[in-house]
């Protein structure tokens, strides 16, 4: 019996399997890194939501404090909003009488960054409006 046409013959199905294992490894690697990222910036964007959130609940403070208030500013977050810029306007849209009551209607628009436009591969923003009526 000779044996010697089978020689080497798993040898090329080892080096087979190896290269296609290690596709597959360093392809699970890829989607593990990209998810990670992917979740960073989820977070990110929900923080940058919260705050855009609080700025409008600043200015519907500021209203509610001193209806003629209507005017833009920016806030200084701290705890986990700390590094986001919010930049806050508010707009008098109308004021009508209805039942014996005056009406103030007004817009507010808040914009909320962290990042440096098309530097930070962690750059988000969000704008919130929301208008609001008060009764005096």
């Amino acid at each position: 019996m000779k044996y010697s046409s089978k020689k080497g013959f798993a040898l090329p199905m080892v080096i087979f399997f190896l290269v296609i294992v290690s596709g597959i490894v360093t392809m699970m690697a890829k989607l593990s890194a990209n998810q990670a990222g992917s979740t960073a910036l989820s977070i990110q964007s929900a923080r940058a939501y919260y705050a855009a959130k609080s700025g409008v609940e600043w200015a519907a403070y500021q209203i509610d404090a001193n209806p003629t208030w209507c005017s833009s500013g920016s806030l200084n977050l701290t705890g986990g909003l700390n590094g986001f810029t919010v930049s806050v306007s508010c707009s008098a849209l109308n004021t009508y009488v209805e039942g014996g009551k005056s009406i103030s209607m007004y817009e507010i628009s808040s914009v909320a960054s962290s990042g440096v436009f098309a530097s930070s591969p962690d750059y988000v923003y969000r704008k919130i409006i929301a208008t609001l009526t008060t009764e005096n």
